[in-house]
């Protein structure tokens, strides 16, 4: 066997169970829950982070700009 396929296999397992935690303190902080006895998606509605799209607010006294439509 490779010497090299097997001290990274047991690196690999020793360093597993950190990589754990570290991923679901992350995926707590962020609003995820772990439903036991469901393994498949429900149909409600979560919350995320959407790194994508930043949220944009509108101030509500803000004036319509002008429309880009009637220039072309």
């Amino acid at each position: 066997m490779n010497g090299w396929a097997v001290a990274f296999s047991i690196i690999n397992l020793l360093v597993r169970p950190v990589s754990v935690i570290l991923l679901y303190r992350e995926f707590n902080s962020r609003g995820g829950s772990m439903q036991t006895g469901s393994v498949f998606p429900t149909t409600q509605q979560r919350s995320y982070q959407d790194i994508d799209r930043p949220a944009q607010s509108t101030p509500t006294n803000a004036q319509p700009g002008p429309n880009v439509a009637s220039i072309f």
